[in-house]
């Protein structure tokens, strides 16, 4: 077979290739960068909002929660049972962060980093006697001093 050559088919300059690798190297980082999830934050709970799930007022702060989904849409509870029913309907899956309040310091801990306790002398808004603690410590005391258990988010989300 005769191959036909046409000459130099180079139609860009090497300065206007290498220019169009260096911005489709820049698109693609930029792009990849906004694909990156920003890192989700907990969402001040007031005595102002109303539990998600059961609609009432969320007036005890100290056992109040919240989860936001992967959409970044916040769920505030007004007691931990209320934020397990809701994460079973949503799906687990669905959820990309669960935050509850310490007890003690009524500060929002990602509840992975807590320690629970039930407890059925707890009077919690929705009588689960659920209680989060930042310090394990005082978790196993307050457990202790109140025949209540120590579990874990995975326990109580099951």
């Amino acid at each position: 077979m005769n191959q036909i050559r046409l000459g130099k088919t180079d139609i860009l300059p090497d300065a206007v290739r290498g220019l169009l690798s260096v911005v489709l190297a820049l698109c693609i980082l930029i792009f990849s960068a906004g694909c990156e999830k920003a890192p989700v934050e907990p969402v001040n709970i007031s005595s102002n909002d109303v539990c998600y799930y059961c609609k009432s007022p969320i007036i005890d702060l100290q056992y109040a929660a919240e989860f936001i989904t992967n959409d970044g849409f916040v769920r505030k509870f007004d007691d931990f049972s209320c934020l397990m029913e809701s994460a079973r309907k949503v799906g687990r899956k669905k959820i990309s962060a669960f935050y509850v309040m310490d007890v003690r310091s009524k500060t929002l801990v990602p509840a992975e980093q807590v320690q629970f306790v039930r407890c059925e002398n707890v009077p919690t808004p929705r009588q689960s006697g659920i209680v989060a603690f930042k310090d394990a410590s005082t978790a196993e005391s307050f457990a202790a001093s109140s025949s209540g258990k120590l579990v874990t988010l995975s326990d109580l989300l099951e």
